[in-house]
């Protein structure tokens, strides 16, 4: 039956109502796209290491090191020290800063150049000391005694069937090497070269009343 010329009961569709729309599949968002992940992943990774990187740098410490090898009993210099920065993380206070004052401090131990100087190789000089010169001759220089070497010195005396040489003093570590001058404006000058070392004030006054009753000899203890 028709009513108002729509056929009511039937199962033809009326032609003059649209279909409704089919239902689209959701597709996956380009962002998940494997050169899209992998561009993210690098972008974090790089996030992460130049953190690291920074909060690495705000750790550096700057510290005292040597500038050559040192033995025990050095009274340290200003040429003796460079400021260097390090990353010394949880070790920081067991080495000395460059803010500490260590020129004239004497080394309780050798350090080799480069070393950071730790606070514990580090102490004051003895006080009751005094530093001596020893006058060695130009073909009785040892090759490679400078500063921070350690020497024994001994004295010959006596000639001929009388000479003798004796012990004067040992493990004496050089505090500075002067070599021969000559010129000035007195024209006078030093033959010999001058080896300064530091002893206790008795043993420096002995040693000095010694050196006028022989001639020096010097032997070098071996680096290292």
């Amino acid at each position: 039956m028709t009513v108002g010329g729509n056929d009511v009961g039937g199962s033809r569709p009326d032609p003059r109502i649209p279909a409704a729309p089919s239902p689209r599949r959701m597709s996956r968002p380009k962002w998940l796209n494997a050169r899209v992940v992998i561009g993210v992943l690098v972008v974090v990774g790089a996030v992460v290491l130049g953190s690291r990187v920074v909060g690495a740098q705000r750790q550096l410490s700057t510290v005292w090191a040597t500038t050559t090898d040192l033995q025990a009993g050095t009274v340290l210099t200003g040429t003796d020290l460079a400021e260097i920065e390090v990353n010394l993380d949880d070790t920081a206070g067991r080495y000395f800063g460059s803010s500490a004052a260590i020129v004239g401090k004497q080394l309780t131990r050798a350090l080799g150049a480069g070393e950071i100087v730790p606070v514990a190789a580090v102490g004051d000089p003895v006080a009751d000391t005094r530093l001596l010169a020893l006058t060695v001759a130009g073909d009785q220089m040892l090759p490679g005694l400078t500063r921070g070497s350690v020497i024994d010195v001994y004295l010959v005396q006596g000639s001929g069937a009388d000479l003798t040489t004796k012990p004067a003093a040992a493990d004496l570590t050089v505090q500075e090497v002067t070599a021969p001058s000559s010129g000035g404006l007195s024209g006078a000058g030093s033959s010999g070269y001058q080896v300064v070392v530091r002893l206790p004030t008795k043993r420096a006054q002995e040693l000095v009343t010694q050196l006028s009753t022989g001639t020096l000899k010097i032997l070098l203890h071996p680096a290292g």
